[in-house]
């Protein structure tokens, strides 16, 4: 699934979460992926490293297997 897929999908990740068997035990592996594009406005990796975390927590709150992109809300503080 490409990024432009799961992001006209709702966001929905599909087959990246659920139960899985690693070395005979049980395990549920889930994913929550934050994507930040560099613009004519980045100002440095840091910054979209930054946007790329909000996007990813935001797709936390959202549930699990989700896909976020990043689209400002407002003017932040710089980062010291």
């Amino acid at each position: 699934m490409t990024v432009d897929q799961a992001l006209s999908g709702g966001g929905q990740l599909g087959d990246a979460d659920g139960w899985f068997d690693l070395a005979g035990e049980s395990v549920n592996v889930s994913a929550s992926i934050g994507l930040a594009l560099r613009s004519d406005t980045t100002t440095g990796a840091e910054e979209l490293i930054r946007e790329a975390d909000e996007a990813m927590y935001a797709a936390k709150r959202t549930g699990t297997g989700r896909v976020v992109r990043f689209a400002p809300t407002e003017e932040r503080a710089p980062v010291a």
